[in-house]
């Protein structure tokens, strides 16, 4: 019995010692409270100064000692806004006050647009106060980027609202007195839009049909657009119709308050004038200006825009054309893009560099369009406007120069139709990827400035090869019908309006 006894006690101790080990020590359970501690998520600091902004901050920080070099922010400027810089800065765009200059008697004004450019002559004695108002407005540069934002077919083209909202503002109620009705409202006349009786501020609009009914609503012609000139004009972008309200065109009212932003994200297509310049003044005495025919005006824009007198050279053709090029010269393309200066060698291809200097010097160059555009080949030009002119060179062939340059990005070459076939036609290369047309016998003549082959880049190509390979313009119709054919069926092209030598050298 006491074995059995002192083996009881003997259980029950090891079974209480058992018991006592599964139970933690102080130890333990400290332990226990670190670890859970460091589990459980971290109170949120209630203190914000304690937040590690300061350090978010420094990181932000560092850069803004080290800007964008300074020098770039002067050069981005000017490049953002050419135009403006171009026409300068005048008090008169913001404040129509100030807009009290006279207009001349009559003068003619250059719209530069994305179609090409247009011209008006205007003449003071058929709506004296539109007239002065006009010619106050492209002084101040107020036509610079605006949009022709109501184009409707058969009616008229509407223009005249400022993509700059604060323009806007300042001229939204710088009415003018009505002029009487002198002129009518025809083909081609230009007269401000109103709102009614003495309500002209500075939108203008010009009449693609006979509108004279126009007339009884008072709206005066202050000036016409020269003949030459109205092929742009039919050609300009009608597609949105007119205007909302009534159409699904742009809102005058958004025009107003958000200018080409809003124009530009919901109405992509249109064109817009992108500049505005007075080109010519005429003095005459008033009496004779109030009789006085718009076709006479077209007379002093010639002067300034070679026409009928270098296309009476050019069709004299290569019998003419026996001058020897200097050494070295540049020649400036004046297009519808802007300007390409190309410089020559006669060294490179003395046949071929007479023969361009000659055409230059001759005008042939003048209104000839980049009839084909190759993205990533080439753009070609040469084929006259002037049926007239195409006959009389078609058979001007040249025997061919040796190749001396290639065919890389910015050269330019006479085209061909095979061996001695060079005449009028040159292209322009865009890449050295087309140094395969040495082997073919394209020789170089000259070379495009840097600088000017972004204005190469930019000529439009969205017609692409021409017919019958593609669907761009026929060289043969263009020969047998000129410009006729090509601003009716192709209105985008781009055009050399005029080339001219810059620069010349007779010795190297």
């Amino acid at each position: 019995m006491r074995i059995q006894t002192l083996w009881s006690a003997l259980l029950i101790t090891l079974f209480f010692g058992l018991t006592a080990c599964n139970k933690p020590s102080k130890t333990d359970s400290n332990e226990a409270k670190t670890a859970s501690a460091e589990k459980a998520p971290k109170p949120k600091l209630k203190n914000p100064t304690i937040t590690p902004i300061p350090a978010a901050k420094a990181i932000v920080e560092k850069p803004a000692p080290k800007p964008a070099p300074k020098p770039v922010v002067p050069t981005a400027i000017p490049k953002a806004k050419p135009p403006v810089a171009a026409q300068g800065p005048s008090p008169a765009l913001f404040n129509p006050a100030l807009a009290k200059l006279q207009a001349p008697t009559a003068f003619t004004v250059r719209l530069e647009t994305t179609r090409g450019d247009i011209y008006m002559n205007v003449n003071r004695a058929w709506a004296p106060l539109g007239a002065d108002r006009f010619f106050n407005l492209v002084k101040a540069g107020y036509y610079t980027d605006v949009a022709f934002f109501r184009v409707i077919k058969g009616f008229m083209a509407q223009v005249g609202m400022n993509g700059n909202p604060k323009v806007n503002a300042a001229w939204q109620s710088a009415g003018i007195k009505d002029d009487p009705v002198r002129k009518s409202n025809t083909r081609g006349t230009v007269s401000f839009a109103s709102r009614g009786p003495n309500t002209r501020t500075t939108q203008f609009f010009i009449n693609f049909g006979n509108n004279a009914r126009l007339d009884k609503m008072k709206f005066s012609p202050f000036a016409t657009i020269d003949a030459r000139s109205m092929p742009v004009v039919d050609a300009l972008y009608n597609g949105y119709g007119e205007g909302a309200p009534r159409g699904k065109g742009p809102s005058q009212g958004q025009i107003t308050r958000q200018g080409n932003r809003y124009l530009r994200a919901s109405f992509p297509k249109l064109d817009y004038i992108k500049r505005a310049s007075v080109v010519s003044v005429k003095t005459a005495a008033p009496a004779r200006a109030a009789t006085q025919r718009p076709q006479p005006m077209a007379a002093t824009q010639r002067t300034a825009r070679p026409g009928p007198a270098s296309a009476t050279r050019a069709i004299a053709g290569p019998a003419k054309a026996t001058e020897r090029a200097p050494a070295k010269f540049s020649v400036t393309l004046e297009t519808t893009k802007g300007n390409i200066v190309v410089d020559m060698e006669r060294a490179w291809a003395p046949i071929g560099v007479d023969r361009f200097y000659n055409l230059v010097r001759m005008g042939y160059y003048t209104d000839v369009a980049f009839f084909r555009v190759v993205k990533g080949f080439m753009a070609q030009v040469g084929i006259s406007g002037n049926p007239q002119v195409n006959v009389a060179w078609q058979n001007s062939n040249l025997k061919d120069d040796p190749v001396k340059q290639s065919n890389k990005r910015g050269w330019v070459t006479f085209a061909t139709r095979g061996p001695n076939t060079r005449t009028t036609q040159f292209f322009i290369n865009f890449t050295d990827r087309n140094s395969f047309l040495d082997r073919q016998g394209f020789t170089p003549i000259g070379k495009v400035t840097a600088a000017s082959m972004p204005v190469v880049d930019a000529l439009y190509g969205g017609y692409g090869e021409g017919a019958p390979r593609g669907k761009g313009p026929s060289q043969s119709l263009l020969k047998k019908q000129g410009n006729t054919y090509l601003r009716k069926a192709f209105p985008r092209l781009d055009y050399i309006k005029r080339a001219r030598i810059t620069a010349a050298a007779q010795a190297h």
